[in-house]
């Protein structure tokens, strides 16, 4: 006996859920949810890139599975985030959300007004920023 049949008169019905019911079943969006994942993990995997080069720093990151309305970028005073999402509209009762998040940790010596952003044709995003030492470069 549950805790909802000892404490009330109302009784739940009895549920069972037994392989044969489940593997009839068809989830409609399956196979969009599978694509969402793949993208997900292989953005997961792929990584980053930051090079220093004495004047500045460059980063970049694979926006692959992102539009540009959806990637945002931010820096604070000791990190720099890039951060997206994403809604995949089924119908009008079924979604997916996609998000992603990679944070950065900054040198002391960038200006953070120098940062700069370019996404490319194929979705490479780079981030570049000076360091204080090389302000009239």
């Amino acid at each position: 006996m549950n805790r909802l049949d000892a404490n009330s008169s109302l009784s739940s019905p009895s549920y069972s859920a037994s392989p044969s019911s489940t593997a009839s079943f068809s989830y409609p969006f399956a196979d969009s949810v599978r694509e969402l994942d793949r993208q997900l993990a292989k953005l997961r995997s792929s990584p980053s890139k930051v090079l220093r080069d004495g004047k500045h720093v460059t980063i970049f990151v694979d926006m692959f599975s992102f539009a540009p309305e959806e990637i945002e970028v931010y820096a604070t005073a000791n990190r720099l985030t890039v951060r997206a999402r994403a809604t995949a509209q089924f119908d009008e009762k079924n979604s997916v959300e996609k998000m992603f998040m990679r944070k950065f940790v900054l040198e002391s010596d960038i200006i953070h007004d120098t940062i700069s952003t370019d996404l490319n044709k194929l979705s490479m995003l780079t981030i570049r920023a000076r360091f204080v030492a090389f302000t009239n470069s």
